[in-house]
C-alpha cells in the first residue's frame, strides 16, 4: 500500500470496516499505527478503542474535502494517547484520559512516521506535511472566544485549513459517545461554518477588526 492508495481507501470506504481489513497493509506503510490496534481507551466518552475511532473520524469527514492530509490526519491524530494515558483525577475507577496527545502525538508524526515515509519514498511533500501537523497538533483545540480563536488560527494557517480543522473536530466528536461536551463542541464548530458559508464570518479575518 502507498500513501495515496491509503488516503484512498480513507476517502472511498463507507464502513469502518473496509479500512480495518486492510489494517496489517496500513501498519507495514506505517508501522506505529500498530500501537493503536485494539488499544482500549479506557474512558466511557468513546464507544471504540483507538484505531477504530481513528478510522471512524476518517470516514466522517466530508467526502468532497480537498485536502488529502486531513484525512491522514484524522487517522494519526490520537496516536501520541498510549504513550499520554493517565488516570482521570477525581474520576471513576479505572477511568482515563490522554492529556497532550495531541503534541505527542505531533511529535511522533514528525520525528517518527515522516522519515520513515521519507526513506520508503512516500513522504507528502513540505506544504502537506505542514498542514498534516497542523491538523493533528489542533485537532483538539476546543473553539472559545470567536475573534480570538479564529486570530489564532489565521495566523497558523489559511482560512481553507481553518474551516478544515473545524469539520475534522467534527468528525471527531462523531466518532464517540453523544455526550455534553462533544455535542457542544461539533455544534459550535457547525455553527462557525454556517458562518463562514454566509461571509457571517469573514469580517473576523481582517486584522482592522480585531482592534474593534
Amino acid at each position: 500500500m502507498t500513501v495515496k492508495e491509503l488516503i484512498q481507501l480513507l476517502r472511498e470506504s463507507t464502513e469502518a470496516e473496509e479500512v480495518d481489513a486492510r489494517r496489517e497493509e496500513i501498519a507495514a506503510l506505517i508501522p506505529k499505527t500498530s500501537v493503536m490496534f485494539g488499544f482500549d481507551q479506557k474512558t466511557e466518552k468513546q464507544n471504540h478503542d483507538l484505531w477504530m475511532h481513528s478510522i471512524h473520524t476518517a470516514l466522517n469527514l466530508p467526502k468532497d474535502t480537498e485536502d488529502d492530509m486531513l484525512f491522514l490526519a484524522a487517522l494519526l491524530s490520537d496516536i501520541g494517547k498510549p504513550d499520554t494515558m493517565e488516570p482521570v483525577k477525581n474520576g471513576k475507577e479505572g477511568e482515563m484520559h490522554c492529556p497532550g496527545h495531541e503534541l505527542r502525538g505531533t511529535e511522533i508524526v514528525k520525528k517518527e512516521i515522516l522519515p520513515d515515509l521519507q526513506a520508503k519514498g512516500e513522504a507528502p511533500d513540505p506544504e502537506e506535511q505542514k498542514r498534516l501537523l497542523y491538523y493533528i497538533e489542533y485537532h483538539n483545540d476546543l473553539p472559545g472566544r470567536m475573534k480570538k480563536y479564529v486570530r489564532k488560527h489565521m495566523k497558523l494557517g489559511t482560512f481553507q485549513q481553518f474551516l478544515n480543522l473545524l469539520n475534522f473536530q467534527i468528525a471527531d466528536a462523531h466518532a464517540q459517545m453523544a455526550y455534553n461536551a462533544s455535542r457542544e463542541r461539533a455544534a459550535i464548530c457547525e455553527n462557525i461554518l454556517k458562518r463562514a458559508e454566509n461571509d457571517d464570518i469573514v469580517t473576523l479575518f481582517t486584522p482592522a477588526k480585531w482592534m474593534i
